[in-house]
């Protein structure tokens, strides 16, 4: 009987003692270089507690199609771009959570495209491994680590000087465009697993009131009309709004032959800032938006945008503001 034991003995020893070595591992700065994962989305971790007003969540659609800085300046509310490329929504739940730690936002968006990323039991494992166990996630961090890394708590104060907008001012057309939303033969329908941490999002939302809404930005490539009835039929599920800018291409003022970076896949530079236009006026209309111009809490958010301007805007072929 005793030999049964002895397994789950040593799986219980082993647990405890990666458990007390993870710490080490973790880097105890997020800046760039100092070995996290995903510097860009985890900046917003280096905010001030309870100084952003809107998250924006999801795979790479989202973080290359709205910039924080130009709507800051405009309308004087916050907001951090957290997607991060070909993100599980298990992961975006788990991100989502880390946030809310530090955060208290009023609107959450979440970029329809990653629902439709396929995921199985072991990406969730994954996540859930990583999340109790570091280690995991940062085991090749012991060819880095230095004596900080055993003696210095972790402290994250860096912050994307972007606000996790990724800047590319590249020019790809996609090769046909039609009617794409008729057109793509993208898959559709929602698994099981996807619409169990979709519905997690949604509630956890819901429990720190925060307005959630679900958006999708123009894309030849990923979106199309199935996808859009099945996202707006469980978005009236749910009680949510629903966005699909893929409607909105004429409005928007969408030129394919200038505003995708990789063939009609994800947007440029020149596409992100009319989404960024449209997205910060419908926020705005919202009404439960606060302005912080004139605050001097805020005043690094404006010192950000001056850079944003010199440093993003200059660099740019045409430059429009919203």
């Amino acid at each position: 009987m005793k030999e049964c034991y002895k397994p789950i003995v040593f799986v219980i020893i082993l647990f405890f003692i990666l458990l007390g070595i993870s710490h080490f591992f973790v880097p105890k700065s997020n800046a760039k270089g100092n070995g996290i994962h995903e510097a860009r989305a985890n900046g917003v971790f280096g905010e001030a507690k309870d100084t952003i007003d809107v998250l924006v969540i999801g795979d790479s659609e989202s973080f290359t199609s709205i910039s924080p800085l130009p709507i800051w300046n405009k309308y004087g509310f916050t907001m951090y771009n957290g997607g991060v490329s070909r993100q599980y929504l298990v992961d975006t739940y788990d991100y989502l959570n880390k946030v809310l730690k530090n955060q208290s936002p009023k609107v959450v968006l979440l970029e329809a495209n990653a629902i439709y990323r396929k995921m199985n039991v072991n990406n969730v494992l994954s996540t859930k491994s990583q999340s109790i166990l570091p280690i995991f996630q940062y085991h090749d961090r012991w060819k880095s680590m230095t004596s900080n890394d055993f003696t210095k708590k972790i402290k994250y104060t860096w912050t994307d000087e972007l606000k996790g907008f990724y800047y590319n001012i590249s020019v790809v057309p996609p090769k046909s465009v039609g009617d794409y939303m008729k057109n793509n033969k993208k898959r559709t329908g929602i698994s099981s697993i996807n619409k169990y941490y979709l519905d997690k999002i949604i509630d956890k939302c819901h429990q720190n009131d925060i307005k959630i809404i679900l958006y999708t930005v123009p894309s030849t490539l990923n979106w199309n009309e199935k996808r859009d009835e099945e996202v707006t039929k469980y978005a009236k599920s749910k009680n949510i709004e629903y966005l699909d800018l893929n409607l909105l291409v004429n409005e928007l003022g969408i030129d394919w032959n200038q505003d995708s970076r990789d063939g009609g896949d994800h947007l440029n530079y020149y596409g992100a800032v009319k989404i960024t236009e449209f997205m910060g006026k419908y926020l705005y209309d919202l009404n439960i938006l606060p302005n912080h111009k004139g605050d001097a809490k805020y005043d690094g958010w404006n010192k950000a945008y001056e850079k944003y301007e010199n440093k993003i805007l200059s660099k740019s072929i045409s430059v429009t503001n919203i």
